[in-house]
């Protein structure tokens, strides 16, 4: 019996021997935050392909990588598409404009812009207005048919429908599906401002908060926003005046009415009428061009997608990978993953596995890539001829903003300083981090860390941590130092378990 009880033990923390082969300070946090090493995947090496890893550990695992993917839809699309690549906004009419007014309708054509935001929305009808026009005799037609994409509820994924971060694509993206509420204190003011950008037509808002005496504390700003009419907007609470202005974004309740509301809102405050109605619709064959609104440059957009975190521009970017063969319309989720997956035997060829593409932000349960294939775009990806638009696209960390100012805000993390490139990813049951370290010897690393685990989200950070800090803190580093982890199909020592 004493025997069958050693055995079931030695069969418990067999997999705790495998992880001996990691460093020890990335070990006992394992161990303390109760991952075990089947749940992780490490791999450090130097930038030079000839480079023996100096950390590799079930490097050839698929693992799902949470937002670490958008690191392969922003390299492929830098390379498929170039950093200059720019969406098409095109404004079309049937008509003509007399005497500023247009005989016939406006046409606004989508082309997939992933920030077409409300500042570039007010510069395109500003350039209508130069061109003379002040009235639209007929309908606003909205299409967005450049994409084929069925309907999706954003709360699809996680039921958090209201966070912005689950904002569906659509070929007419008008500012992410989600305005902006500031809050503001005027000199003199009884009350506090309430500012909803962009803004949208018939919507009730009602501002209900008050100004509290005293110095800013935060602890005792309470305010609540209620949105669960798409004619209503409720804030309520208090805030004190010397807090300064607050500013925080909301999904649209009604987001397939966004659209056509906010720019009817956008269009009348400009001082152009509209006789008819702002409806969804395609662009008539024969109209003819009034104005081409341009995007952003791919490499500022892929700079947002990736020091952000933003997920529905990662997802426009990835649709537009199908247009890569040349085709501008109809672009679908399908014709996307193919040419992904086209575009990473042709840049990879068959040392990985095709990653298991699904929408290209990370945002995804199915999503799968393994920690030597990051560790490989990595690379393919700081040798290429464009590959300082994708290494200024990652976040510095104590340097930038976005989800590098977190990482910078970790006592843990002083080190890496000024030293690092990194983007992150976080779902409930994955935490995630790939990018660029410089260590304390000069040496620079590419470097890929996945946890898969039903508690990752909540205890996985220290670990992460511990494995950054390792990687910086490499003064005594050989050049080709590797801790190799047994093959996890292979037994483990003596201990007669997998």
């Amino acid at each position: 019996m004493k025997k069958i009880i050693l055995f079931m033990m030695a069969c418990a923390w067999a997999s705790w021997a495998c992880a001996n082969a990691l460093p020890d300070s990335i070990y006992q946090q394992m161990r303390l935050a109760g991952l075990p090493p089947s749940s992780v995947s490490f791999f450090v090496s130097e930038l030079t392909p000839e480079s023996q890893a100096r950390l590799a550990y079930r490097e050839n695992v698929p693992m799902n990588p949470a937002s670490v993917m958008k690191l392969v839809t922003t390299f492929a699309a830098l390379d498929l598409l170039g950093p200059h690549f720019t969406w098409k906004t095109r404004f079309l009419t049937q008509g003509q404009i007399e005497n500023g007014t247009l005989k016939g309708a406006l046409i606004i054509q989508g082309g997939g812009d992933p920030k077409w935001v409300v500042e570039r929305i007010a510069h395109d009808i500003e350039s209508l207005k130069a061109k003379g026009l002040r009235a639209i005799q007929g309908d606003v037609i909205l299409d967005r048919t450049v994409f084929d994409l069925p309907f999706q509820s954003p709360s699809l994924f996680d039921g958090e429908g209201a966070r912005p971060y689950n904002a569906t694509p659509d070929g007419l993206l008008v500012n992410f599906k989600a305005p902006v509420v500031t809050l503001s204190a005027e000199p003199g003011a009884s009350a506090p401002t309430m500012t909803v950008s962009p803004p949208v037509a018939d919507l009730t808002i009602r501002n209900n908060v008050t100004f509290e005496s005293g110095n800013c504390d935060e602890r005792r700003t309470q305010l609540t926003l209620e949105h669960k009419d798409a004619n209503a907007l409720v804030l309520s609470g208090t805030v004190q005046p010397s807090c300064g202005p607050k500013r925080w974004s909301f999904a649209f309740v009604d987001p397939e009415n966004f659209a056509p509301r906010v720019l009817k809102a956008m269009l009348m405050q400009a001082g152009i009428s509209i006789g008819g109605s702002v409806r969804f619709g395609t662009s008539p064959q024969e109209a003819h061009l009034l104005h081409e609104g341009q995007s952003l440059p791919l490499y500022d957009i892929i700079a947002d997608v990736n020091k952000f975190s933003n997920n529905v521009m990662a997802r426009h970017v990835f649709l537009t990978l199908a247009s890569a063969s040349g085709s501008r319309h109809a672009l679908s989720l399908p014709k996307a993953q193919d040419a992904a997956s086209v575009w990473w035997r042709k840049t990879f060829g068959t040392r990985f596995d095709v990653p298991v593409f699904d929408n290209g932000s990370g945002l995804s349960r199915s999503e799968r890539i393994s920690a030597a294939a990051l560790s490989d775009v990595l690379l393919k990806a700081h040798q290429h001829r464009d590959g300082a638009y994708f290494h200024s696209s990652l976040g510095v960390v104590g340097v930038d903003e976005g989800t590098a100012k977190r990482l910078a805000a970790r006592e843990a993390l002083l080190p890496l300083l000024g030293r690092a490139t990194l983007k992150t990813g976080t779902l409930n049951d994955v935490k995630a981090i790939a990018g660029y370290v410089t260590g304390q010897s000069g040496r620079s690393y590419r470097v890929v860390a996945l946890v898969n685990h039903v508690e990752a989200g909540r205890t996985a950070t220290p670990v992460l941590d511990a494995f950054l800090r390792w990687v910086v803190e490499d003064q005594n580093a050989t050049q080709t130092q590797r801790k190799m982890a047994p093959n996890p199909h292979r037994r483990a020592s003596n201990l007669g378990v997998y």
